[in-house]
């Protein structure tokens, strides 16, 4: 089993969020991996980013919102 990438992962999301009108949120991404000090403390930020993106409640798209789960899901695990 291959590690996930979470960064990689926000980032793809960061873009697809970009690209629909959402660059506040993709920068918040994107700062919370440039932001970090610690592995731990930038996947706690994404973490936290991902959660109040999906209680916004904005109209993403099927990619987008699937990207956000995904990622959701992951951390979750991972930080449990």
């Amino acid at each position: 089993m291959s590690a996930r990438d979470y960064y990689a992962e926000a980032r793809e999301l960061a873009g697809r969020l970009a690209a629909e009108g959402f660059a506040d949120w993709a920068t918040r991404f994107e700062e919370a991996i440039t932001g970090g000090f610690t592995a731990t403390e930038i996947l706690m930020a994404l973490r936290w980013q991902a959660q109040q993106l999906r209680d916004a409640e904005l109209h993403l798209s099927a990619d987008a919102d699937s990207r956000l789960e995904s990622l959701l899901d992951g951390l979750g695990e991972t930080l449990s």
